[in-house]
């Protein structure tokens, strides 16, 4: 996935996906300068489990 510095993103799957993922716990830590590594979510695109791994 590709987040944007205002939080949409896109995804391999669904490439636009005209979702926002800056209300998400780990975005402020990105947005810090800060790796994110295991962050437990539930996919907003995919209705799915997932982890994030992150860096800038």
């Amino acid at each position: 996935m590709y987040i944007e510095a205002n939080g949409d993103y896109y995804t391999v799957q669904r490439d636009w996906t005209g979702l926002n993922l800056s209300d998400r716990g780990y975005f402020s830590i990105l947005q810090s300068g800060h790796e994110v590594s295991g962050y437990r979510v539930m996919s907003r695109s995919t209705g799915k489990r997932s982890i994030v791994f992150g860096f800038q």
